[in-house]
């Protein structure tokens, strides 16, 4: 039967039982996308304290690093100099002059 055939009660019918079915298919796309979202920030957090672990880590290292420097040598200077064209350039300026 197409719907040429059909009455007007039954088109009416079929119209809402698509508008349910469609709302019932985008509740269900909605509650997916909120759990993926939800997936996706645990995700987030966990990488973001899997990252500030590591950060920790090594600052801990360089604390210890800094800390056998200065016992073996007597002192720890982050700033060292160079001398380029008979100038001292501090090694954080370095990158500029291509030391």
């Amino acid at each position: 039967m197409n719907n040429n055939e059909k009455t007007l009660e039954q088109l009416k019918k079929e119209l809402e039982d698509a508008k349910n079915a469609l709302a019932t298919i985008q509740k269900t796309v909605e509650e997916k996308e909120a759990e993926e979202e939800k997936q996706r920030q645990a995700k987030l957090a966990a990488e973001k304290e899997a990252r500030r672990a590591e950060i920790e880590a090594a600052e801990k290292h360089l604390i210890k690093l800094k800390s056998e420097f200065a016992k073996d040598y007597g002192s720890y200077s982050a700033v060292r100099t160079y001398s380029t064209n008979n100038k001292n350039i501090p090694d954080y300026l370095s990158w500029v002059f291509e030391v």
